[in-house]
């Protein structure tokens, strides 16, 4: 008995392990959501990603829900409930989520149920990533190509585009003026 005790505390401790490296080697905020007890745990990367202090994480779900952004709340809510009541495994939206600054990121979030035998989810676990700088970057090249296509259109120059082929497949109304 002694040796299969032994035997389990080591495996215990190689799934503790196991774990503290993949939240290592993540940088996702993870987190674990007791659907029954609503209490809700995070690694410790939700400190780094969203600047809050160990002491400032409540384990309570509603800590999460009063960050998600106000105007989001509604389809977070409704979409994550449907996932639960209607037997999905698996939930994801994006939302802007409340930074310790009072800003806010925008995030990628991503859950999977866990039920019991009736098919009643017991359990939750998650990550959530901090998307705000590829949102940051997209806007910022959605601007720069409005901006040049303006250029473009509204230049007295004619402006020609060629395939590989060099065959014309763009021009701006300069080239066609002249």
């Amino acid at each position: 008995a002694r040796s299969v005790a032994e035997a389990l505390v080591k495996n215990l401790r190689r799934v503790q392990e196991r774990d503290r490296l993949l939240e290592r080697a993540t940088n996702d905020a993870m987190w674990d959501w007791d659907v029954v007890t609503n209490r809700l745990q995070w690694n410790e990367a939700v400190q780094a990603m969203f600047g809050y202090a160990r002491d400032k994480l409540d384990p309570e779900i509603e800590w999460w829900r009063e960050r998600v952004h106000p105007d989001d709340r509604r389809r977070i809510f409704n979409g994550r409930e449907a996932t639960l009541q209607t037997g999905g495994e698996f939930w994801a939206d994006e939302y802007r989520f409340r930074r310790g600054d009072g800003t806010y990121a925008e995030v990628i979030d991503r859950g999977y149920v866990i039920r019991d035998n009736q098919g009643v989810p017991v359990r939750m676990l998650g990550s959530m990533v901090d998307i705000t700088g590829h949102k940051q970057a997209e806007e910022a090249r959605a601007r720069s190509e409005r901006k040049l296509d303006l250029l473009v259109k509204h230049t007295p120059l004619a402006v020609i585009m060629w395939n590989v082929d060099f065959q014309v497949v763009e021009w701006n109304p300069g080239a066609e003026r002249i």
